[in-house]
């Protein structure tokens, strides 16, 4: 069953987005609710590597290589969890946060759902949104954000950053870092001007979202009221002689 979403609502992106890439970028200041959770894998690989040793152990006491050749394998495996596979996809979680805080195009996103998350974290939600891609593909995907951080009222538009060489997206406020507000930008808040950045590839510029998704209209940049050229003054007469005579002539 397919599900009819109004995506002509206002979307205005973040005054921070529109700093021209690459830009600063700070963690956030609320929960990382995607991170690879290292206590999981840990207990795996944990787990694996217990198996493994009294796999071997029994090998070793039976005197059966097939039971000695696993136990080793098993222990290994549980080994590398451990110490190589948990610290690679943090690293490899955290680049591809910073890299599209730092360097993805705004697009705008459609958040479908939001539901609770399992767990004690109260503020923890479970989101389902949608993106258009440049190339009219549509995708939809899961993530966990902050309830902080999400609209008011679901449906509802967001930003979400594209990096436009591998398609790969994700909501803004989803991701593990923020840009810092420029307090040049600060004033510039979506109540004041609703200014906002420019298309998928476009250079930063005031702009306003039409509800396309993927997509954001560039408007004009105001240049500001025409100055009125000011009146050249009158050059001042010079006294002619012999107009007015002296009194007692």
């Amino acid at each position: 069953m397919s599900m009819e979403v109004n995506v002509q609502e206002n979307w205005t992106v973040e005054p921070e987005l529109t700093e021209l890439p690459p830009r600063r970028i700070v963690r956030s200041e609320f929960p990382d609710l995607n991170r690879p959770n290292p206590m999981l894998m840990y207990g795996a690989g944990g787990a694996l590597a217990v198996g493994g040793v009294v796999l071997l152990i029994a090998g070793l006491n039976v005197g059966t290589v097939l039971y000695t050749i696993l136990g080793i394998l098993i222990t290994l495996g549980g080994a590398g969890i451990i110490g190589f596979l948990g610290p690679y996809l943090t690293q490899r979680y955290l680049a591809r946060g910073e890299h599209l805080v730092k360097n993805g195009a705004p697009v705008m996103a459609r958040i479908l759902s939001a539901e609770n998350m399992s767990g004690d974290y109260r503020f923890g939600r479970s989101v389902t949104y949608q993106v258009s891609l440049p190339n009219g593909d549509m995708v939809h995907k899961h993530v966990n954000a902050d309830d902080r951080l999400l609209p008011r009222k679901i449906p509802a538009n967001a930003t979400a950053l594209l990096d436009v060489e591998s398609n790969d997206v994700e909501l803004y406020c989803a991701l593990p870092y923020r840009v810092p507000v420029n307090p040049a930008m600060a004033a510039r808040t979506p109540a004041a001007d609703g200014s906002a950045v420019g298309g998928v590839g476009q250079t930063p510029t005031a702009a306003t979202g039409s509800g396309r998704m993927g997509t954001i209209d560039v408007a004009e940049v105001p240049v500001g009221p025409k100055r009125e050229k000011q009146a050249e003054p009158e050059p001042t007469k010079p006294a002619q002689s012999g107009d007015a005579g002296l009194p007692w002539e």
